[in-house]
């Protein structure tokens, strides 16, 4: 019993994360935290569907970025834009539809 809990927890600690990039902006993946792109994606029915693209970082801790995620009908709906606030590495409500304000996109 104990041998099957440790696999299962050293399972759990190297599992891929929630969501997927699709293109080279996976740099910035990695310097946004995969515990914000993942709070992203379980804003969503299906977490795991979730695809990103064209992620950055805009000034005042903002992640901008185009995702995709599958409807309750289980297709994928189309890339949209979308922007998050990050404040103490949580995200704070997703604006999804809407472009990266002017205000916060590096320069």
């Amino acid at each position: 019993m104990r041998m099957w809990a440790a696999a299962l927890l050293c399972t759990w600690a190297n599992a891929a994360p929630a969501y997927s990039v699709l293109d080279s902006s996976q740099s910035a993946a990695t310097a946004i935290s995969d515990a914000v792109l993942s709070g992203i994606a379980d804003e969503f029915a299906d977490p795991v569907a979730v695809q990103f693209r064209r992620l950055r970082m805009g000034r005042e801790d903002v992640v901008c970025g185009e995702l995709n995620a599958k409807n309750g009908y289980g297709a994928y709906v189309g890339f949209q834009p979308f922007y998050a606030f990050i404040r103490n590495g949580q995200t704070l409500p997703l604006q999804l539809g809407q472009n990266c304000p002017a205000s916060v996109r590096s320069p």
